[in-house]
Parts: structure tokens; C-alpha cells; sequence
């Protein structure tokens, strides 16, 4: 078992096969970025998977049954009253969307059939009562000048924006989710993913005739603002009933910031040495730039010793990690679907 090497050790042990003045300034924040840029790339040094260690998994979902729509009055927003099928649950049964947004698909409605066969964002009101938005959740559905509703119709769930504050809410913001893994299971039973383009020309994603337990999904990641992103995840067929939901996702770390004994990298052991090992072939390629650039004072005080030999055992490191994580991940199971 390896030891774990702390981020001020990574300092060090860089610093052992550096030639220069380390009251310097400048080259203490060299040596910092090359380890900061070696951690972050032996989070991505593998192209086809997560690293096991970034990946994490999520089972606190649980879809809904459908509810029985019993009116949908003229209005902007036009607002549905709807009971849950499951007669355990009083009311729609549907989530506070400042929690979790639902994905509901209608069908079945006499008199205002222009809501039936689409999809939208419930926008909650009370346990019996919800208006519905856009997809994207900036247009409030305005019934105004549909057909009077007449009777009948029912409200399928059939995806939830992710709420990341929600998922990160026992992590003390130690990551942010990067991505979400296409290994979602519903009941512990897996789905297929399923391409955006074949959504778009299929009418069946929005056919509830054949709902039942989810044997495909898609994702979509949504930018609000500049800085944040929705996570949607859709399933088909709709649900019929309610089903446990697993997913996983992959966290996404900070650069490291603190420079501690006591304050380790987000790898396992067996990565540790591999960071200041790829710090140090990073510098070999900082002092050959330093060099070019005609800096002949800095090029001589940054000089990297057995320089060839770190640019080596990088990427041998980088192989190794690759390897070790996708050991790891095989032996897991792959997490329900990725597998090495």
C-alpha cells in the first residue's frame, strides 16, 4: 500500500531536483503550478473513463406515479389541480420545484388537448396544485388561448433537473458535479442512453402508452447563467408507479489551494508520487521555454536535475494510474456499466 504524500511533501519533494534560489518568489509559484497542473491532469489522463476515485454515487431519487388530472383552468399560467394514482399519496405527489423540478409528460386531456403529448417543468403551488413551464424554465405556460379544458388526462413523470446544492448537500462543497454518468438504474435495473437526435425524430419519447419501469434515458446539461448549469435527466418509457433511482456522476475537484502537512491531493496513494513526478517533467518544459524566451537568468536558476528521466516516468506514471483505475472500476462492476 502506498503512502499518502502531503501537498506541502509534493513542494518538497519537487524542490530536491530543482536548482534555484527558493527564497524566490517567482519560482515557489512555478513549482506550485506544475504540481497543481499535474494533480488536474491525472484526473483526465484517462480518455474513454471517469477516474474511479471521481466518481460518485447518488440513490436518493425516487420518481412518482402518475396523478389523475381533474381540471386545468384558462389562465397565464394555466394551473392543473391532479390527485397521484397511488392512493398512499395525498395529492399530486409531485416535488417543490425550488427543491427538485419534475419532468412531467401529458396525455389523455379532452378539451384542451394542446397540452397533451408534450413535456414540461412542474412549477409547484401546493400538494394539489402545480403551472407548467417551458423545458428550459423561463416560459410559463399560458393556457389563455387553448381549448377550453373539457375532462380526463393524466401527468406522467418523466425526468428531474438535478439540483446540485441538493446532491453536494453532505460534501461541505468540497467538489462540484462535472458531469453525469449515463449508468442510471431504476430499481437497480439499467438503462441504455439514447441520443438526442434520435429523440428529436421519434415521437414515441413523449408516448406514455407503454409506461412502465425506464429502459432508456437521456441527459441534458442546461446553462442558466454564465456559471451554472441544470442537469437533466429524462427516462422513457414514463413511469407507471414509483421507482428507486440510482445515478452517478463524476465530481469536480478544485486545484489545490493550501499547502499543508495535513492537506492532501483528491487521489488515492498509489497517484500521490505520480504528481510530483509530472510536476517535474512540467517544469522541464517551463525552464526549455524560459530558455527560448532569451530570460538567461531565470533559464539558469530554473534547471530541472535528471530532466529526461522525469519526462520518462510521467508518462509511464500516467499509463499506471490509467490502469489502476480502470482495475478498480472493473472490479466494482463498473458502476453499472462502465467497465475497463
Amino acid at each position: 500500500m502506498s503512502s499518502r504524500i502531503s501537498t506541502k511533501e509534493l513542494l518538497r519533494k519537487c524542490k530536491r531536483f530543482i536548482t534555484s534560489d527558493f527564497k524566490d518568489q517567482i519560482f515557489e509559484y512555478l513549482i506550485k503550478e506544475a504540481v497543481i497542473q499535474a494533480d488536474s491532469d491525472l484526473h483526465n489522463c484517462d480518455s474513454l473513463h471517469p477516474m474511479a476515485w471521481d466518481i460518485v454515487p447518488y440513490d436518493e431519487f425516487r420518481c412518482n406515479a402518475p396523478a389523475e388530472i381533474s381540471s386545468v383552468t384558462a389562465a397565464n399560467p394555466g394551473v392543473v389541480t391532479a390527485t397521484s394514482y397511488d392512493s398512499e399519496i395525498a395529492g399530486h405527489g409531485f416535488h417543490d420545484h425550488s427543491v427538485i423540478r419534475d419532468i412531467v409528460t401529458i396525455d389523455g386531456i379532452d378539451g384542451m388537448e394542446q397540452l397533451n403529448n408534450r413535456q414540461f417543468l412542474v412549477e409547484y403551488i401546493d400538494s394539489t396544485t402545480f403551472s407548467l413551464k417551458s423545458l428550459s424554465g423561463q416560459t410559463d405556460i399560458n393556457s389563455t388561448g387553448y381549448n377550453t379544458y373539457g375532462s380526463g388526462g393524466a401527468i406522467y413523470h418523466s425526468g428531474f433537473v438535478l439540483n446540485e446544492d441538493t446532491i453536494l448537500a453532505d460534501v461541505n462543497n468540497e467538489w462540484a458535479i462535472k458531469s453525469l454518468l449515463q449508468n442510471v438504474t431504476f430499481d437497480g435495473y439499467p438503462t441504455q442512453p439514447i441520443s438526442e437526435q434520435i429523440v428529436k425524430n421519434s415521437p414515441l419519447w413523449v408516448d406514455v402508452s407503454s409506461a412502465g419501469r425506464p429502459v432508456k434515458t437521456r441527459q441534458w446539461q442546461h446553462m442558466t447563467t454564465s456559471s451554472l448549469v441544470d442537469y437533466y435527466l429524462f427516462w422513457y418509457p414514463a413511469v407507471d408507479q414509483a421507482y428507486n433511482i440510482g445515478l452517478n456522476y463524476q465530481k469536480e475537484v478544485p486545484d489545490i489551494s493550501t499547502w499543508a502537512d495535513s492537506t492532501y491531493p483528491f487521489h488515492p496513494p498509489e497517484a500521490h508520487d505520480a504528481i510530483w513526478h509530472g510536476a517535474l517533467a512540467h517544469l522541464v518544459g517551463t525552464s526549455k521555454k524560459i530558455q527560448r524566451s532569451g530570460e538567461k537568468s531565470a533559464a539558469f536558476n530554473l534547471e530541472v536535475l535528471m530532466g529526461r528521466v522525469w519526462t520518462t516516468k510521467w508518462e509511464e506514471d500516467k499509463t499506471r494510474i490509467k490502469k489502476f483505475s480502470r482495475q478498480l472500476l472493473s472490479a466494482s462492476g463498473g458502476l453499472g456499466g462502465i467497465t475497463a
